[in-house]
């Protein structure tokens, strides 16, 4: 009888030893780093467009959302500067029962409240 070692023994009958973390992930690694180059090389294969016009439109189509929401922040501060300062505030007419005008009057407890805004039915 030959001297087996323990990986010919466990081979024998059909069993292995536990993988330990190093053995699988650079197996992992491998398979995700020839994904990615695969992956990469089929969207350069159906891409569009050649890749400075591609990136070209992408800068573009980002400076000009970036410039609009600058916009539209630059109008909120503004809002928030007239409101502060009280310019654009618009009186409110009050009717029956402290309501604003033309709006069904309130009833409840304390009317213009929290917890005491109940149209009347």
């Amino acid at each position: 009888m030959k001297n087996l070692n323990a990986d010919e023994l466990l081979g024998a009958i059909g069993l292995q030893r536990r993988q330990e973390p190093p053995d699988y992930l650079v197996t992992a690694l491998g398979l995700f780093g020839a994904g990615l180059v695969v992956g990469a090389g089929l969207g350069m294969l159906f891409a569009p467009k050649p890749g400075a016009e591609l990136r070209r439109d992408i800068g573009g189509k980002v400076g000009d959302n970036f410039q609009a929401l600058q916009d539209q922040v630059q109008k909120l501060a503004e809002k928030v500067q007239g409101l502060s300062s009280g310019e654009g505030r618009v009186p409110v007419t009050r009717g029956e029962g402290g309501a604003p005008a033309g709006a069904p009057p309130l009833t409840g407890p304390n009317p213009g409240t929290t917890g005491g805004n109940v149209p009347k039915a």
